[in-house]
């Protein structure tokens, strides 16, 4: 059975920036990049999404279970979901889809960053339409070539309302996810790259002690 693993943290923890920085062994599933290719397909559910985005409201559990569910049960890597559960009531999503597909608790990574040093990291950065690189200095993506713009939803009035919902979830979604059996793992303060390192370092030594406990279960049943 697969295990998924959350990713979570305030808006402008240096999440995205971290997570481009995995080995291509860990799947990086985010909430925000799969909505938006959605909304830039022009699809019937992505029309929707832009609906809720425009309107500064949430999406309702079936729309996120919806949006999230088909992306985690097709990957054949180690799974990582940033942007979701968000709030309390999303918890019951994940266990939904947990349940349905057989997936196992593994990591919450939750990167500690307060309202301050968030908003400096937020309001100079530039984003690439295709990717999701992300920079405060540069003009361009190396990879796509493409010019960095601003992100919809950068701006200090929705960066607040945004800080200020992780504030009051962070703690509730936290300990909901340690009942249902997976492992915190508190960061804080430091560069994306270590982010990163912590973050592979975690996953791809539990995947491999779970490998060798498979063997080991395998080689049992064998003798036996």
């Amino acid at each position: 059975m697969s295990e998924i693993n959350i990713l979570y943290g305030a808006p402008g923890a240096g999440k995205t920036t971290a997570a481009n920085l995995l080995p291509k062994d860990i799947e990086y599933l985010s909430v925000g990049k799969l909505a938006r290719q959605e909304i830039e397909l022009k699809t019937k559910f992505g029309k929707k999404l832009l609906s809720y985005i425009n309107n500064l409201e949430e999406y309702p559990k079936p729309i996120i279970k919806k949006l999230i569910e088909k992306p985690i049960i097709n990957s054949e890597k180690i799974i990582l979901v940033d942007g979701f559960p968000k709030f309390e009531r999303e918890v019951e999503v994940l266990e939904d889809i947990m349940e349905d597909n057989s997936l196992l608790p593994g990591f919450v990574f939750n990167i500690n960053i307060s309202h301050e040093d968030a908003w400096d990291r937020i309001k100079d950065r530039k984003v690439c339409p295709n990717c999701d690189y992300q920079s405060t200095e540069q003009t361009c993506c190396p990879d796509c070539k493409e010019l960095l713009k601003t992100r919809d939803g950068d701006s200090y009035e929705d960066f607040a309302i945004r800080y200020q919902d992780y504030e009051l979830n962070n703690n509730l979604v936290k300990s909901k996810l340690i009942k249902l059996g997976f492992k915190a793992i508190e960061m804080s303060l430091k560069t994306p790259q270590e982010y990163c390192d912590i973050i592979t370092d975690s996953l791809l030594n539990h995947a491999r002690v779970a490998q060798k406990r498979e063997q080991l279960e395998s080689f049992q049943e064998v003798d036996s």
